[in-house]
């Protein structure tokens, strides 16, 4: 009999909470992104877009216990399982708008949007961002449209062992990259409709070890792994690249809209590769021995 394919939807984009949200911060009036504080020169972002390209942590070689068991983690976190991840350097920042418009302009890739209503706040007009959202995470970027991003910037995208080692940087058995506590301080997510929720300008809030920012919190973050939820029970204990094909991409990270638990290090999102969401956009990788490319992400 055919294998029955997998569907690609989960309760962590696009779910009810988001949208009851959404509803809710359109009756208020609050704006979905707000312009940042003061006005900054387009030259100003890109030279800062450039700069933010190299802004890359080194994440050493070793082993780490990765999943979890802890009460609140799930079939597919388990069991788990040490993983030896060789060394690595991975964007201390989301990937921008900025950033993202270089790779718009210099390759013709089509710019971020989605033709319906939820959109809007983020939807580009042309290849503009919206107004005041340069140094915001760039979302509405499916899955291909990063892993073309990373390969014009001389990068890919991280695999889950990667992503997972570097938000728990160097802390073990924790739930979170700073710790078994997430605090309102420490990262953009769903608390309560008393905070407003949005999307935040990347570097925000306090880095984990690494200096890493975001890692839990603001948007999802596509990894480079097909999803297999019984992978974890047969992978790899050396540089583990996920399933060899499947229906799902894996993001990891929780987002702006996402409740404390979905911002967990061991969480496991997942979606169509060519999904498209206002909580979902990525951050890039390079491999230890891999020599900085200055191609596309130069200048």
């Amino acid at each position: 009999m055919p294998k029955k394919k997998q569907v690609c939807t989960n309760r962590y984009t696009l779910s009810r909470t988001f949208l009851a949200g959404f509803a809710l911060m359109l009756f208020l009036g609050m704006p979905a992104c707000t312009e940042q504080s003061g006005t900054v020169s387009d030259e100003q972002l890109f030279r800062k877009a450039a700069a933010y390209d190299h802004a890359m942590a080194f994440v050493p070689p070793g082993e780490f216990q990765m999943g979890s068991s802890g009460p609140q983690s799930l079939p597919d976190e388990r069991p788990v399982h040490t993983v030896y991840v060789s060394g690595f350097y991975i964007d201390r920042y989301e990937v921008t708008n900025a950033q993202y418009r270089r790779f718009v302009l210099a390759t013709g890739r089509p710019a971020p949007r989605v033709d319906a209503p939820w959109a809007e706040p983020y939807n580009w007009s042309g290849s503009d961002y919206p107004p005041g959202t340069g140094m915001h995470p760039a979302v509405l970027v499916s899955w291909h449209d990063a892993a073309a991003y990373a390969a014009w910037a001389g990068k890919r995208l991280p695999t889950e062992a990667e992503w997972e080692k570097a938000a728990r940087a160097g802390i073990t058995g924790k739930n979170f990259p700073l710790g078994d506590r997430l605090e309102l301080n420490q990262a953009n997510y769903f608390k309560s409709y008393l905070r407003a929720k949005k999307l935040r300008p990347v570097g925000s809030y306090e880095p984990n070890a690494l200096g890493l920012h975001d890692m839990a919190g603001n948007v999802w973050e596509w990894c480079r792994d097909w999803y297999g939820a019984g992978y974890y029970k047969g992978s790899g204990a050396i540089d583990p690249q996920g399933p060899p094909h499947g229906d799902c991409k894996v993001f990891r990270g929780g987002a702006w809209m996402s409740e404390e638990q979905f911002l967990r290090c061991s969480q496991r999102g997942k979606n169509s590769p060519d999904l498209k969401s206002p909580m979902v956009g990525f951050r890039c990788v390079r491999s230890a021995d891999q020599p900085e490319a200055h191609g596309g992400s130069g200048g």
